[in-house]
């Protein structure tokens, strides 16, 4: 016979052993879904409380992308979730106005996507979200207007692209953000008049601004290094001033600047490129002033189809470039000045025009 205080003692091993078996379930974050899930119904995300209890930490990718227009007015049932061990995409939603239900989420170790949702306002409910481990996509969402609700994010180690965005005003919401590992696109917001919010910025793997109403680049003063090409094109900016902070490029274009009247001060620091430079189709362009520093050209120099430039004044400095030297269609050119201390061209000379009282090719 069992003696009491025996008695107590199994007892007590018993209940230790089903409170530790327990623990798990006990404020315990609790990882689920190791293949990820999709979400295509308000129905499956607000029965997820239900059919995932508990579950703090997504194993997988969580993709949120209706099946039926109109269907997902709301990510409300998904605030248990503070952890994506994959990508966050919310994609092809037409209802859905924000994205509060996601505000515990504080990490993801795949890519960011918010695409094509065609009623989102705002990213607030991405305010506690500190770390992104690869890529950040904001596209076609018509109504958002700032980026605000990303601030907790100060790098991304991949890529990131800010494009077709017809409502977009600003980039406020990334002013801490100060790395981009590869190229950092702004592209067709078809509203975006400034860059402010990117007054952090340090570093990016390449750097591309296409067709956007953006006036100047003054908030981008504190862009020390760009590791990649940088291509600016269809903007109503009349000088480059903002970049003044670089010393060296990979490559650099500039085309389609139809306001462009002056390089200004943006350039004067680069002493170098690693790559081409392309200067094309800038009607207002009278010369090359703003690049007086530079001194040598890694790929091809190519100047071309800029109606009113009248010398290469700016280029002094320029004392040798690796590839070819292209002069095509600058109507007012009259003569080579600026270019007293080129030494060397690597590959070939091409002149191409014909204008009266203009340079004749060679």
């Amino acid at each position: 016979m069992i003696k009491y205080p025996q008695m107590c003692s199994v007892m007590k091993l018993l209940i230790c052993s089903l409170f530790i078996a327990c623990l798990p379930l006990i404020g315990v974050a609790q990882s689920c879904l190791p293949g990820g899930i999709t979400l295509t119904s308000q129905a499956e995300i607000d029965a997820f409380p239900q059919n995932y209890p508990g579950c703090t930490e997504i194993g997988g990718n969580l993709i949120v992308d209706e099946l039926m227009n109109g269907d997902i007015l709301n990510v409300d049932s998904l605030a248990q979730l503070n952890f994506i061990d994959g990508g966050l995409i919310i994609r092809n939603n037409t209802g859905i106005t924000n994205i509060d239900g996601l505000s515990n989420i504080t990490a993801i170790t795949g890519s960011l996507q918010v695409e094509s949702n065609s009623s989102l306002l705002h990213l607030h409910g991405l305010s506690s979200l500190s770390s992104i481990v690869y890529s950040c996509h904001i596209d076609n969402n018509d109504q958002l207007e700032d980026l605000i609700g990303l601030s907790a994010i100060n790098e991304i180690p991949g890529f990131f692209d800010i494009e077709h965005n017809d409502g977009l005003l600003s980039l406020q919401g990334l002013d801490n953000l100060s790395f981009v590992g590869e190229y950092f696109t702004v592209e067709e917001n078809s509203s975006l008049v400034s860059l402010s919010g990117l007054e952090e910025l340090d570093t990016v793997g390449g750097f591309y601004l296409i067709n956007c109403p953006i006036g100047n680049l003054s908030p981008l003063s504190s862009l020390e290094t760009i590791n990649g090409p940088v291509l600016i094109s269809f903007l109503p900016i009349t000088e480059m001033t903002g970049l003044d902070a670089l010393t060296h490029l990979e490559s650099l274009v500039l085309s389609n600047l139809n306001m462009l009247t002056s390089l200004g001060t943006g350039l004067l620091g680069i002493d170098s490129v690693s790559g081409n430079v392309w200067i094309t189709q800038n009607p207002l362009l009278q010369n090359m002033m703003g690049l007086d520093s530079l001194r040598f050209i890694g790929g091809n120099l190519q100047i071309q189809h800029n109606q009113v430039l009248e010398s290469l004044n700016g280029l002094e400095q320029l004392v040798d470039i690796a590839g070819d030297f292209q002069i095509h269609d600058l109507q007012m050119l009259t003569s080579f000045q600026g270019l007293n201390a080129l030494e060397f061209i690597g590959g070939a000379l091409s002149v191409q025009q014909f204008y009266p009282g203009g340079c004749r090719p060679y």
